[in-house]
């Protein structure tokens, strides 16, 4: 990624989910689970760094997921 002219490595999650954990006392085992919650585009540091077509990409990724959710 270039941003101010200098390049850079960029190590950032374009999707995410939100996720529940817990702890199983009795094993001592984590438990991860996602959430009902929508899964989100993130383009910020895209958008920051002016790439361009990155806030069309991620209205585009918006609508795509939202009619996920609907099938």
């Amino acid at each position: 990624m270039t941003h101010d002219g200098e390049e850079f490595p960029l190590h950032y999650p374009i999707l995410t989910q939100s996720v529940e954990i817990s702890l199983d006392e009795n094993s001592m085992m984590l438990e991860v689970r996602p959430r009902l919650v929508d899964a989100k585009i993130e383009l910020d540091p895209f958008i920051e760094c002016q790439v361009i077509g990155a806030a069309d990409i991620e209205r585009t990724g918006r609508e795509f997921l939202g009619r996920q959710k609907n099938d």
